[in-house]
């Protein structure tokens, strides 16, 4: 008896999957990185990294946030990716205020409008400085004087010069920024204890140019000076400036309360030599008068 063998046909199936080819993305530094929506990486400290992906076309993104979390950065770019090959996409990314950034651009916009309606106001009383020229004082002998305009009262006299009842004599003392609203929180004066710094606004009102000629005070969003717009006078006046009369024997730099915006290590004083304000390192020594608000 024979045997019989039967052969059968045996069917191998070659699949096409598994076909890669590799991208370097070149985009932000530590960013993340996208590939058709789903995240796959980050970027490094240089900005690239090197990704493996399936061959085709596929979306690729980048995104980043700011460290305050302000602004959002992304970009996106299409590429198709062949088998075994070596790619290199380049992501430009654009910027946009998260809801967080739009919030404080909103309460930025108000604080710089409520500063601009406060530079308006007092600069229309420092305008007005041709008041102390014809100043009435109700009490020549007080040491202290207030000004009917602001409503404020300030010390005739400079921190370390004493009133003798008809002018101030003795040598002004020199503080640093710190020192000097030290000094005035542990003061009593006149039968006060509530005396300050004064702002630039206010030590501002004092100046007085005897040439009837000054410059608007005007500044940048920042918070600096446009040039000749620090409120100086001009023409030919008298140094210092301010009505001696009033405030005799005045130093040439005041320290003001008003620190300058961004800056820990400045604040604000007013320079009498010209009239105008400036900035100053906090550690640096200047001149202190007091002021205190009518309660």
């Amino acid at each position: 008896m024979k045997a019989l063998i039967y052969l059968f046909p045996l069917i191998i199936v070659l699949s096409a999957c598994g076909e890669q080819g590799q991208v370097e993305i070149q985009s932000d530094k530590e960013a993340t990185v996208f590939v058709d929506g789903k995240k796959k990486a980050m970027t490094g400290t240089n900005g690239t990294v090197t990704l493996t992906v399936s061959a085709g076309e596929h979306t690729f993104g980048v995104e980043r946030f700011s460290t305050d979390g302000l602004k959002r950065y992304s970009g996106e770019k299409q590429a198709f990716i062949g088998a075994d090959t070596q790619n290199t996409l380049r992501i430009n990314t654009n910027s946009e205020l998260t809801a967080k950034g739009i919030a404080e651009k909103r309460r930025e916009e108000e604080r710089l409008a409520k500063r601009r309606a406060e530079e308006e106001r007092w600069w229309n009383i420092a305008a007005q400085h041709n008041r102390w020229a014809t100043f009435t004082d109700p009490d020549p002998a007080s040491a202290t004087v207030k000004d009917p305009l602001t409503g404020l009262e300030w010390m005739r006299c400079s921190l370390g010069q004493t009133w003798t009842g008809s002018t101030c004599s003795g040598t002004a003392t020199t503080y640093t920024w710190d020192d000097a609203k030290e000094k005035a929180r542990n003061l009593t004066f006149a039968n006060h204890s509530d005396w300050r710094l004064p702002t630039v606004y206010e030590l501002h009102s004092l100046v007085y140019c005897s040439s009837g000629q000054r410059s608007k005070v005007r500044r940048e969003d920042n918070g600096s000076y446009i040039p000749n717009s620090a409120g100086e006078c001009k023409g030919s006046f008298t140094k210092p400036t301010i009505q001696s009369r009033v405030f005799p024997n005045t130093e040439l730099s005041y320290w003001s309360g008003s620190p300058v915006a961004n800056y820990r290590v400045l604040s604000w004083i007013v320079y009498f030599a010209y009239g105008y304000e400036v900035s100053n390192y906090r550690d640096a020594r200047n001149h202190v008068r007091l002021v205190r608000s009518e309660k």
